[in-house]
């Protein structure tokens, strides 16, 4: 009877169907590695093609007004008109940057709200290395918007008196140099003050 039931059901061999499973499911090296690039970061890891920024991924910029330091400015807030120890006129401009790499150019523009007057931004960009503050992130200071653009007849310093109190929008732009094309902008608008070493009453 043993024998009987032996014959009606033989043991199958180690090969039917074990080893085709196996190398259809695992594949060889060589398939691995192909699946691993349909699913991995070219199409899911990448910025540019997802359309999701990672945390370094797009240039940024907070104006600040700043010397020495970035101090951050805030629409209306007050701004000195620093008189130069050469004699000319200028406000300090700070920034804060994220995204980019730390050798960067600034340029600044000063425009007189109440006609449009540009007072600063004819001057060429200012080169420097960002002091870094953390992840992604880089400060700077001390940029001068040099007041001297309006072509005046009279006294340049009383044409600078008479910006006190008035509404002043300060533009800066940015630009990574080991990434060119890739800036950032922004503006505020500020309160211009005299300089109390200046002569301005």
């Amino acid at each position: 009877m043993l024998l009987t039931l032996l014959l009606a059901c033989p043991t199958k061999p180690t090969t039917d169907g074990v080893e085709p499973k196996t190398t259809s499911e695992t594949g060889s090296p060589t398939t691995d590695t192909s699946g691993s690039t349909e699913t991995g970061t070219t199409e899911t890891g990448s910025t540019t093609e997802t359309g999701t920024p990672g945390p370094c991924a797009l240039p940024s910029l907070q104006i600040g007004n700043g010397a020495e330091e970035h101090i951050p400015l805030s629409d209306d807030d007050t701004v000195v008109v620093v008189k130069g120890d050469q004699g000319g006129w200028h406000i300090d401009v700070s920034g804060l940057v994220g995204g980019t790499t730390g050798i960067i150019s600034v340029l600044p523009t000063v425009t007189r709200i109440s006609d449009g007057l540009q007072l600063a931004g004819d001057q060429p960009p200012t080169y420097l290395a960002l002091v870094d503050t953390g992840a992604c992130e880089g400060e700077f200071s001390g940029v001068r918007a040099f007041i001297d653009d309006p072509v005046l007849t009279g006294s340049y310093e009383e044409f600078i008196c008479t910006l006190g109190g008035e509404a002043l929008e300060l533009r800066v732009e940015i630009e990574d140099l080991k990434a060119p094309g890739s800036i950032a902008s922004g503006t505020v608008r500020v309160i211009a003050a005299n300089d109390p070493e200046s002569s301005c009453p």
